[in-house]
């Protein structure tokens, strides 16, 4: 394993381990060292009506705002998360992955707008500079059911899972969440226009409200995520690196990983933790490398040569942890690279790409017959969709209409022979 030449020109910074971005889910409220754990059960979930018709449940996370935001790009992030789902019936399973949320202070506004950006998953909602509001919308997600949302008895919840974070040295906020269900269905990218804030910038509805599906506004849902939830992120919670690309490649002698990253922003950022996997779900620091001195704002780039002439698995995914002078850390998309010795017999073919609702999946035809299971994993490593055929033919499809739109690895495997390929999921 061998850092580039190019990268000796560092900076040795204390490495902290604590980690510190504002995690909340729902439940009770604890502490743990990975951060805030803020946790609050909603049990006030409704049935949406006429059952058995396509049904969108409008997610809608909302914060409040006291003048935090006061300069130029201030900003605070909702970095994606889970939606789950307790004794409640839909046709996507029990959970969801939600899109990012920004907001963003912006002197060019006078009032608050949203928008969603489709190619980053990303809703923004840009505010004048030192904004005061109790009721300020930053992220939503059109959550369609095909069969609607039912009881299914015993115990009934939504629990939501996900990071907060910003690039302030202290914030101080609160949120909480909402449900609400639509007929006809509808999706991120075309929900149309939303309230920024109570009345604004559409008449009278409230912060979070999708204003051109109003008329399919049905019985279902909840009014709010349990009670509002006060959180405080510190100087160690705003995570400083902003990745603009990050591959992976096996060399001409099919002995190295070569990856290459590059960062526009790594103001206090610390180090990269490159990490490997054999099975893309538990990864191993493979090395560190320093952030460049006088990083700043300015393009960097960094790459690194990983040895794998001696790997085993027939796939191998990496990423990099990217961690801040204060301990906080985020990590990068996963790459995959396949060794050349397994690649005859685990090529195989995922299409299209992108994909819609369903993607068709071909293994090489000595899979034909046997077990195969087909998994898909976002971009975190977590596995949200698996399809296991026990007499597998060579093509087979694979509904992949329940998951948000974004990129994620569709990973096949046959015993101990497996395949992996990257597909983009568009609405």
């Amino acid at each position: 394993m061998n850092h580039d030449p190019r990268l000796s020109k560092t900076k040795l910074t204390k490495i902290l381990t604590a980690s510190a971005i504002c995690f909340f889910s729902i439940g009770f409220s604890h502490a743990q060292n990975a951060g805030l754990q803020i946790q609050a059960d909603d049990t006030s979930f409704n049935a949406s009506s006429r059952p058995g018709t396509p049904t969108t449940l409008w997610f809608n996370l909302h914060v409040e705002l006291n003048g935090q935001l006061n300069a130029d790009g201030d900003s605070l992030l909702f970095s994606g998360g889970t939606l789950s789902f307790s004794g409640i019936g839909t046709s996507f399973g029990s959970s969801v992955s939600l899109p990012k949320g920004e907001i963003i202070a912006d002197h060019a506004v006078l009032v608050p707008t949203t928008s969603f950006n489709s190619s980053s998953n990303t809703y923004v909602t840009k505010v004048p500079l030192s904004y005061k509001s109790s009721d300020l919308f930053i992220s939503g997600d059109a959550i369609t059911s095909t069969t609607g949302f039912a009881l299914t008895g015993g115990y009934k919840a939504t629990s939501l899972a996900g990071y907060f974070s910003s690039n302030k040295q202290s914030f101080t906020s609160a949120w909480f969440y909402g449900l609400t269900c639509y007929q006809p269905a509808f999706t991120n990218s075309n929900v149309g226009p939303i309230n920024s804030a109570s009345g604004i910038p559409f008449g009278n509805n409230p912060a979070g409200t999708p204003v051109n599906q109003m008329a399919g506004l049905v019985q279902g849902g909840s009014d709010h995520g349990g009670a509002t939830h006060p959180f405080t992120i510190t100087s160690a919670t705003s995570f400083p690196v902003s990745l603009a690309s990050f591959t992976a490649e096996l060399n001409d002698n099919n002995n190295t990983a070569l990856l290459d990253w590059v960062t526009t922003s790594v103001a206090d950022a610390s180090y990269f933790v490159i990490q490997r996997s054999d099975d893309g779900t538990s990864y191993n620091d493979v090395a560190i490398v320093l952030t460049e001195e006088n990083n700043g704002a300015a393009e960097r780039a960094y790459n690194y040569s990983d040895h794998v002439n001696g790997a085993t698995a027939s796939l191998i995914y990496y990423r990099l942890k990217m961690v801040g002078t204060q301990g906080q850390y985020s990590y990068s998309e996963i790459e995959v690279i396949r060794t050349e010795k397994t690649q005859p017999q685990t090529k195989m073919s995922a299409y299209p790409n992108p994909a819609v609702s369903e993607i068709k999946i071909t293994v090489p035809d000595t899979w034909q017959n046997k077990t195969v299971s087909f998994s898909i994993y976002n971009i975190e490593g977590i596995a949200v969709k698996t399809v296991t055929c026990q007499n597998a033919s060579q093509t087979e499809t694979v509904n992949i209409g329940g998951l948000k739109a974004g990129t994620y690895f569709v990973k096949v495997t046959n015993g101990k022979d497996q395949a992996a390929q990257k597909i983009i999921k568009i609405n």
